[in-house]
């Protein structure tokens, strides 16, 4: 069977809580400890890691893409089972400076290192500003955070869009094109919107593919994909023959809008983040593809990088993104396109949606 992100996030994690297990008993075993001494240690053996109770915070920007809710959950369990304590998970609604103050507050409480993916770029690099007035190093997470940020831990997002436009290239001839992407404040909902359609350039500029609208969604809302599909297909009496959509809280609200006029099925439409309601979208034939950013390579990386600057160890990559302020050291995990083809060895065979084999 195929070795899926799943297992190799807990195999990062079981590796190290094993050895330091060993290292601690072996200790224990040769000095005793003194009269009312070691509790630091007996608390990170008992939680079978190595933070020792070291404090660590996260903030994401919404609960509307599963994903980022999926991830911080992953994350924090990651980092508790290496023994650290995780002082706050905070969901800022979209709003930068609930973020803003989110973070102050983990800071408050004792955070020694800050996971974040960002309301917006260039408001979260006072969160790196306020961290690094107490020492704090800060992790941005997926989305890209401003300023004197320290590392980089997501996907490669200057592939997804495209990716997203290389299939649309190669699956369709010629059509018209709903483009739909987030919100206008996430630099990768700009960035994936402007990649894809690059991807595209070739047809569109021969007048093969004609962009009939094209739209951010506040919020990355699929309500608000709707309401835009919608329109769109009113506009065109419904001559619509793709809606190239980034992610796949876009694609639903898309697929229900043209459902709406019995056109599901077939309107080519793309998606991104590999949610399990797009993967059974993709097996119904409503959704075209999405692309697979593994949430347990992802959020096991950011764990892996948490770890190493807790411990005092300075990690290596050799890659860097810049965030407009610097070259920030980044980590980069691949990712894949699914379509109805590999959806069976991608996500069921392999077992990272055990849902689906039911």
């Amino acid at each position: 069977m195929k070795k899926n992100g799943r297992s190799r996030f807990v195999k990062y994690v079981s590796i190290i809580v094993v050895i330091l297990l060993v290292v601690a008993m072996a200790a224990g075993c040769s000095a005793p400890a003194a009269q009312g001494d070691g509790g630091e240690a007996s608390q990170t053996a008992a939680s079978g890691g190595s933070g020792g109770g070291k404090k660590v915070g996260i903030a994401i920007p919404t609960s509307t893409v599963n994903r980022f809710v999926e991830e911080a959950d992953l994350i924090e369990q990651g980092l508790k089972d290496l023994g650290y304590d995780v002082v706050g998970k905070q969901v800022a609604n979209d709003d930068s400076n609930t973020q803003i103050q989110q973070c102050k507050n983990m800071l408050a409480n004792g955070a020694e290192l800050l996971i974040v993916c960002p309301v917006d770029k260039k408001s979260s690099a006072q969160i790196v500003d306020d961290a690094h007035a107490q020492g704090v190093p800060v992790i941005s997470y997926v989305r890209m955070v401003g300023g004197d940020l320290d590392y980089y831990v997501s996907e490669d997002n200057e592939a997804v869009g495209t990716l997203i436009g290389e299939y649309v290239d190669e699956n369709l001839d010629e059509g018209n094109m709903i483009v739909l992407t987030g919100d206008s404040l996430d630099t990768n909902a700009q960035l994936y919107r402007d990649t894809a359609v690059a991807a595209l350039q070739t047809k569109i500029d021969s007048g093969k593919i004609k962009i009939v609208a094209d739209q951010f969604c506040k919020g990355w809302s699929p309500e608000e994909a709707v309401n835009h599909t919608e329109n769109a297909l009113t506009q065109n009496q419904n001559d619509v023959q793709a809606v190239l959509c980034t992610n796949d809280g876009t694609a639903g609200g898309a697929i229900e809008a043209l459902t709406a006029q019995n056109l599901q099925g077939q309107v080519l439409v793309t998606g991104g983040d590999c949610e399990l309601a797009a993967a059974k979208r993709i097996l119904e034939g409503t959704q075209t593809m999405t692309i697979l950013k593994n949430k347990y390579d992802v959020a096991g990386k950011a764990v892996e990088v948490a770890d190493q600057i807790l411990k005092g160890e300075t990690p290596s990559t050799d890659e860097v993104r810049n965030n407009e302020t610097k070259d920030v050291p980044a980590f980069l995990v691949p990712m894949t396109v699914i379509t109805k083809d590999n959806i069976q060895a991608e996500l069921i065979d392999s077992g990272y949606f055990p849902e689906l084999a039911e």
